[in-house]
């Protein structure tokens, strides 16, 4: 809105309202501006426009104007993103909508039941958009609705129907090498394994029976990811246990079973008759030697 300076003039102030003289819309002091930007409402009603001048210190003279607001059809907002029916991913769920039309404000509710708002209730003044970042993530169906405020009244809504991701669980470390059941070659064992997911500490168990940890137990810290270790070399079979702690309890773990190696000791070797010699005679003698 735009208007001359007139003659004389020292400022000028603005009255809009809904009916002659009011200014329940718009009552603004101008200063010496000769132009103002309006936000009016939609709804075809009649627009009466006051332009006051201010001479000499005294507000007594003004000119009166009719205008008709443009009538919009009232629609409610209605969210873009994300699809409604759809799953929401993990973490941050960001919510948009459109302006719609006529919309003064905007709410947001979010409930385990369709109209429900245990899991949010928010205004959102008009802002087009809200990111949540507490959202179950267990699989279940959430309830959203969109709610428009018009003429000063909160009666328009949408709702939409979404299934929360289901958030990975803690996960278990496991071992890496060697590969389980398989036969050792030495007396020294290196186990190496995955950190999991929320780990918080790792433990080995080693043993001659299922279970058992006679050879070795220890925790081995959040930190550390390998282990090596001496071990019997005369084929016995050896039970490796990996602890894996998390939320502060030992209560996972997975089993492995290895073949330990044969350790090569002194192996006899002929001292006589001569290798390749011919054997015969009634008083033929051998004798031996380790080596």
């Amino acid at each position: 809105m735009t208007w001359d300076a007139g003659t004389g003039a020292q400022k000028y102030a603005l009255w809009v309202g809904s009916s002659p003289g009011g200014y329940d819309l718009v009552a603004a002091d101008m200063a010496k501006s000769l132009s103002k930007t309006l936000e009016v409402p939609q709804d075809g009603r009649p627009l009466y426009v006051r332009l006051w001048t201010s001479f000499n210190g005294s507000w007594q003279s003004f000119n009166d104007y009719l205008f008709t607001a443009q009538y919009v059809t009232p629609l409610e907002a209605e969210i873009q993103a994300p699809a409604d029916a759809s799953t929401l991913p993990l973490g941050n769920v960001t919510f948009t909508w459109n302006a719609g039309a006529r919309a003064e404000q905007y709410a947001l509710w979010i409930g385990s039941s369709p109209g429900a708002y245990d899991l949010y209730a928010g205004g959102e003044a008009k802002n087009l958009l809200k990111t949540l970042n507490n959202l179950p993530q267990d699989g279940r169906p959430i309830y959203v609705r969109l709610w428009t405020m018009m003429d000063g009244k909160w009666e328009r809504f949408k709702s939409y129907t979404y299934t929360t991701p289901i958030a990975p669980g803690p996960v278990k470390a496991h071992l890496t090498s060697p590969v389980n059941e398989s036969a050792l070659t030495s007396g020294n064992l290196t186990l190496t394994w995955t950190t999991g997911t929320n780990a918080e500490n790792y433990a080995l168990w080693v043993g001659s029976t299922p279970g058992s940890s006679d050879l070795y137990a220890a925790a081995e810290g959040k930190s550390n990811t390998s282990k090596t270790l001496a071990i019997p070399t005369d084929g016995r079979q050896i039970y490796v246990r990996l602890w894996t702690m998390i939320g502060g309890n030992w209560g996972r773990f997975n089993d492995y079973t290895f073949t330990s190696a044969i350790a090569s000791g002194p192996r006899a070797k002929l001292t006589g008759p001569v290798n390749g010699s011919k054997w015969g005679g009634p008083r033929f003698q051998t004798s031996v030697s380790l080596k």
